[in-house]
């Protein structure tokens, strides 16, 4: 019986060490865990898929410089065309870029709806800066190409993005544009496992939605709703009047779009 406290302190010192030891790996294991997800987080889409990245980031680039050279031109002062072939114009070449390039990098050609897909962990961070990068830098080599094409006197800042209203009102405006554009898009996505026939009229819907919303606010705030296609032009006619406003607006749509789509189809019943 003397042995007693001795094999009672044993059993004790035994359970701390296994206390002790669980909490570490609980610990190591979490922190793992963490720092996987970040890296998945950081890399979706990229590591280990480095040429199909700079394929997709191309593509982006090439879309939206075909995006702001068509679109841009046709806004030119003096070119011939009333409003509602400026709208045609814009409308249909974003809906054939989607077309072209849909399957390969997700046609986004806006930073807002890059962001969108990087709120909803569908792109990585890593990514979704290349892809920044790329449609910003294929929005100014756009510009930079109607700046080349048109002659001086029908330039009229390139096409660039003017509000005649406030900057409030300016931003509320390309909210809403860009929530109502980014939700379309979203089911787009969502809709992508579709049979053929009714996947390929999607776009085409996109084109009515264009339309519709430059209609809505065109004659107000010039309907940006990409950041990107604002940049190009200010860059080049280095005009960066409300250029400020044709960022927060977009983004704040985004964030409403992807708050919208989370509470409807992903927490909803």
């Amino acid at each position: 019986m003397e042995d007693a406290p001795l094999i009672v302190g044993h059993v004790q010192k035994t359970q701390e060490e296994s206390i002790t030891s669980t909490t570490n790996t609980w610990s190591v294991s979490s922190t793992s865990s963490w720092s996987a997800s970040a890296r998945e987080w950081l890399m979706r889409g990229g590591e280990g898929a480095n040429r199909l990245t700079v394929r997709d980031t191309a593509c982006e680039l090439v879309g939206t410089c075909l995006i702001v050279l068509i679109g841009c031109t046709s806004v030119t002062a003096e070119s011939g065309m009333g409003d509602t072939q400026i709208v045609m114009a814009f409308a249909g070449v974003v809906v054939a870029m989607v077309f072209c390039f849909d399957t390969l990098s997700g046609a986004h050609f806006n930073p807002a709806v890059t962001f969108t897909f990087l709120l909803l962990r569908q792109i990585g961070l890593v990514k979704a800066c290349l892809y920044a990068a790329a449609q910003c830098t294929g929005a100014v080599l756009g510009a930079a190409l109607v700046y080349w094409l048109v002659p001086n006197s029908m330039a009229n800042h390139l096409g660039a993005t003017v509000s005649v209203v406030s900057d409030w009102q300016c931003f509320v405006i390309e909210a809403i544009a860009t929530s109502v554009l980014i939700g379309y898009v979203l089911m787009m996505a969502m809709h992508r496992s579709k049979p053929q026939p009714k996947r390929d009229l999607l776009p085409c819907g996109l084109w009515f939605l264009i339309v519709a919303l430059n209609f809505f606010c065109a004659r107000l705030t010039g309907c940006s709703m990409n950041p990107a296609r604002s940049f190009g032009p200010a860059v080049v006619a280095n005009y960066w009047k409300t250029q400020h406003i044709y960022w927060l607006g977009p983004f704040a749509g985004a964030v409403i779009a992807t708050a919208f789509y989370c509470f409807v189809f992903i927490t909803g019943p």
